[in-house]
């Protein structure tokens, strides 16, 4: 037994059940291109890590106008 967010036991097949978080979900990929003439930027990926690409070229370049597309 193991003890849940609460400190109370539970038996394992339980505790999965409470714990939540994001282990078990599938990550959504996303493309991400910038849309500034004769900028070739783009990420391909896990949409929570696109996001941190696009605003690391934003805080780079000034780029803010980009496409998205799920895949």
């Amino acid at each position: 037994m193991k003890k849940d967010s609460k400190d109370e036991k539970l038996p394992e097949d339980q505790l999965e059940n409470v714990q939540g978080g994001f282990g078990s979900l599938p990550e959504e990929k996303v493309k991400i291109r910038c849309l500034y003439q004769e900028c070739s930027w783009h990420f391909i990926g896990s949409g929570l890590k696109g996001g941190f690409a696009q605003s690391q070229h934003t805080k780079d370049t000034g780029h803010d106008q980009f496409t998205y597309t799920y895949i």
